[in-house]
């Protein structure tokens, strides 16, 4: 994924435990819930198109803001996601890949 700023192990909730009732796509955006509060992401799962209620999966995650998180997530940060108020899934974060690289601004980047 270009610009994948961590990766994450997740778990989608099944519907009888309030989860989805259908598959998530790569390329989903939900609201990632860490520290309180709500950050805008977009999720990408490299080893499937998508996602079943009730699997684990590792998937690759690009944020909004990534300065905004960059120096507050480390690996083994747990998180919720979130579609509205309902949780869907919850995984923690297994690889800083290039969060500290999409945090600095363009104009401060040395050429």
């Amino acid at each position: 994924m270009a610009n994948c700023d961590v990766e994450v192990d997740l778990y989608f909730l099944r519907a009888d435990d309030n989860g989805r009732s259908t598959p998530a796509f790569s390329g989903y955006r939900p609201q990632f819930y860490f520290a309180y509060e709500h950050l805008a992401v977009e999720f990408r799962f490299p080893d499937s198109t998508s996602v079943e209620p009730g699997q684990q999966t590792r998937a690759e995650v690009r944020f909004g803001s990534p300065s905004y998180v960059a120096g507050r997530l480390s690996i083994g940060s747990p998180f919720l996601v979130r579609e509205g108020a309902r949780i869907v899934a919850y995984g923690a974060v297994t690889r800083l890949v290039d969060l500290p690289t999409a945090a600095i601004p363009e104009n401060e980047i040395s050429n």
